[in-house]
């Protein structure tokens, strides 16, 4: 892409007001949850912070703490990924940048549905583990890159060598979190690709890296959602009692003034 490594993580922080704050924090074995002033936002768990560590965060300006994102301690990178979700994902500047309203931006369709739809016997790869990912394989070509030991999966590290020649690339928002985000954003720029799951951060920024679709949560109701993580929630936050699934297309929207 021929830009700094940290351009896109700069372009989630930078346009946080320094005046919010932090109201809560929660980690539980998958997710890490954020509430702010202006909203709540999740992410997947890499580590987990020492409680007392992470009790601290809570007061303390919302900007200060999603530049944490920027770390490589990845429990505290999970904890600024939420909490720049906490900025991003909510009503009002999803729809001044999509110019669409939010009820149209809810997903009609599951990625497993759309993929079964849309590339039936294409290459599709996975980087990340998707629990649909095994049912698309009687339909598509199907490759799996996992970090950890996966039956079935391969080493992220083939993504250099195996993400040039696909149809359509389905790439984690995790690796916002443990920094391979850039390499493959630069690999998957001459193919489909989308940038799903809770971390995702909604909004069109996204769309410079070449990604052609994000699709993330946004959190309905922060009370559910601080309840299930407390009792080891997993899939249960995307529960419709609790979240929204948005997908942006930025093939079929006109992006407004908050992509520059």
């Amino acid at each position: 892409m021929g830009k700094n490594f940290w351009q896109t993580y700069q372009s989630l922080v930078e346009p946080i007001p320094e005046s919010l704050s932090i109201k809560r924090c929660y980690q539980n074995q998958k997710w890490t949850a954020v509430e702010s002033e202006c909203g709540c936002g999740l992410a997947l768990n890499f580590e987990s912070l020492d409680p007392e560590e992470k009790k601290s965060v809570e007061g303390k300006s919302l900007k200060e703490i999603a530049s944490w994102v920027f770390s490589w301690n990845f429990a505290k990178a999970s904890i600024g990924a939420a909490a720049v979700n906490t900025f991003w994902n909510q009503r009002e500047p999803i729809e001044k940048m999509s110019n669409a309203s939010l009820e149209n931006l809810i997903a009609k369709i599951s990625i497993e549905d759309f993929v079964r739809e849309k590339f039936c016997g294409k290459k599709i790869l996975f980087v990340g583990y998707f629990p649909f990912a095994d049912v698309l394989k009687k339909d598509c070509k199907v490759t799996i890159l996992e970090r950890r030991s996966l039956a079935g999966a391969l080493p992220d590290t083939a993504c250099e060598a195996l993400i040039p020649e696909q149809d359509l690339v389905i790439v984690s928002a995790s690796t916002l979190i443990n920094k391979t985000y850039v390499r493959l954003a630069q690999l998957s720029q001459n193919v489909e690709s989308f940038l799903v799951g809770p971390t995702t951060p909604l909004t069109g920024l996204l769309a410079k890296d070449g990604f052609n679709q994000v699709s993330g949560l946004i959190i309905k109701d922060p009370k559910l959602l601080f309840e299930a993580l407390r009792s080891g929630a997993s899939r249960e936050v995307l529960q419709s009692d609790i979240s929204w699934k948005i997908d942006l297309n930025y093939k079929r929207m006109t992006l407004g003034s908050n992509l520059k």
